[in-house]
Formats: structure tokens, sequence, C-alpha cells
């Protein structure tokens, strides 16, 4: 079964500080794209990730947030 979650990013394409701390863990990312929207700092973007389990992959950039 897929799973789809959503990753807060910089505007430079890196993951928030939370979210380099929860890397490679179950609590990576965020179930919604609201959730990661709001953690998302200004400029940045929330991308689209999926994973079934053993393989993981991106997805598409969702959202962006102005400046």
């Amino acid at each position: 079964m897929t799973r789809t979650y959503y990753v807060a990013r910089t505007a430079d394409g890196l993951d928030t500080f939370p979210q380099m701390r929860k890397f490679g863990t179950s609590k990576y990312g965020y179930r919604t794209l609201g959730i990661a929207l709001r953690y998302t700092p200004p400029g940045g973007y929330v991308e689209e990730r999926h994973t079934d389990g053993i393989a993981d992959w991106s997805g598409r950039i969702v959202a962006e947030k102005p400046e």
C-alpha cells in the first residue's frame, strides 16, 4: 500500500530544521498538505512524497508559500 505524505522545504530546497532531525524515521513529513504548509517558511514550498514501505519517491511541488 502506498502512503502519500508532504515535506516542508525552504526556498533553497532544503528540509526545515525540525524535518532534518526526523529524516529517516517514520515521523518524517506531514500527514496533510495543510499541516506541511503551516510549517513551511516564507518563500518555501511543499513537496508531495510517496512510500510503499520499501521505496520512497518524490511526487511534485504542491504548494508554495509567498515571502
